[in-house]
């Protein structure tokens, strides 16, 4: 749940080739580099460093700011699936956590009679970037709804967390205009889709939707990180915490989501959480991705294709050079995850196609 960063070296060629495998080749490795911090980041951990000297508030400032989105994802999008003949409607969430309502931003496209794809796009981007493969999903007979998550794109707000987007997920799917994240907690195993794309942090949010009931034939993840403990870490690394601070603001994070999950650690990892699923399975990821590691796509593959789950197909897209955001864009590989969906998720002769 951190902004994007950039190594201090990279010793790659960039190049747009993509492979499909049903094994993790042993090729695929990334160059080893060293995070730089960026600037914004640099002044952030000084900054809650000053405020060290009152502990309280220094805390409080990074639990904020974890779950906190930058002004750069609150920009206009959508344009293009307008253009493309888009619904709009919107879904009114109300926080767990006190906040203020939140009126969320939701596109719909394609006939509504066709078997449902969720698109959800990453932490601090918007509905644009999963754009280039809307087009490919409709052309594959697809139903496609997707939304700016809450605080990102035109949708409101400046915090959100997994419940939220979660919670407009449920709403989505059972067509309702009101969401609260507490209730449709519960209701999960009521929801019904054919499959689910999803990118970046958008595949922790999904795979912990599935685990807890949702159904559907097929998951695509992007470029997911396997862990959240791993996202945190990351973000106590930018910030530059202290293991004073950090144990503080993971403590805070766990009694925000007790209520609902009693180990947020466990219970939001995605290779935990996607062991149990018995969807086909998908896997995209780019090997010289600066923001999620390959190492973590191989085991959310590992993982996948280790299930005991003999009718579940487990497959995985490799791209080079492509990097977090631009592997979306890339036309080939949206095509092979449209694909993918076509031959997982779309019904044959009334049956779904699951071995």
């Amino acid at each position: 749940m951190t902004s994007s960063f950039e190594p201090t070296s990279t010793t790659h060629t960039p190049s747009t080739f993509f492979t499909r495998q049903d094994g993790w080749p042993e090729t695929a490795f990334a160059p080893t580099t060293r995070l730089r911090i960026p600037r914004a980041f640099q002044w952030a951990g000084r900054s809650l460093r000053l405020l060290g000297v009152i502990p309280f508030l220094s805390d409080w400032v990074a639990y904020r700011w974890f779950f906190r989105i930058s002004g750069r994802a609150r920009t206009a999008s959508g344009r293009g699936l307008i253009d493309k003949g888009a619904r709009l409607h919107h879904v009114q969430l109300s926080g767990h956590d006190g906040s203020s309502p939140k009126r969320v931003q939701c596109y719909s496209l394609g006939d509504e009679r066709n078997p449902v794809v969720v698109l959800l796009h990453g932490w601090e981007a918007n509905v644009n970037a999963l754009e280039r493969l809307t087009q490919d999903l409709l052309d594959q007979g697809f139903h496609v709804v997707t939304f700016d998550l809450p605080a990102h794109g035109v949708s409101d707000g400046t915090h959100t967390d997994l419940l939220e987007i979660n919670a407009v997920i449920s709403a989505l799917l059972q067509n309702k205009r009101n969401a609260d994240s507490a209730r449709e907690h519960q209701e999960r195993h009521k929801l019904r889709c054919a499959g689910i794309v999803a990118h970046s942090f958008g595949g922790v949010c999904a795979v912990r939707l599935l685990a807890d009931g949702c159904q559907c034939d097929s998951l695509v993840l992007i470029n997911t990180p396997a862990t959240f403990r791993g996202v945190f870490d990351k973000f106590t690394h930018l910030l530059s915490l202290s293991s004073r601070q950090a144990m503080a603001v993971k403590q805070r994070i766990k009694n925000r989501f007790k209520p609902f999950y009693p180990d947020v650690w466990q219970d939001f990892s995605t290779v935990r959480n996607l062991a149990g699923l018995s969807q086909h399975v998908l896997v995209v990821q780019d090997i010289h991705d600066k923001v999620v590691p390959v190492h973590e796509g191989e085991r959310l593959f590992r993982v996948a294709q280790q299930r005991q789950q003999p009718c579940a197909r487990t497959q995985l897209i490799l791209s080079r050079g492509l990097g977090h955001n631009r592997l979306m864009q890339e036309p080939s590989v949206t095509r092979e995850i449209a694909g993918f969906l076509r031959d997982t998720a779309l019904p044959a002769e009334g049956v779904s196609r699951a071995c």
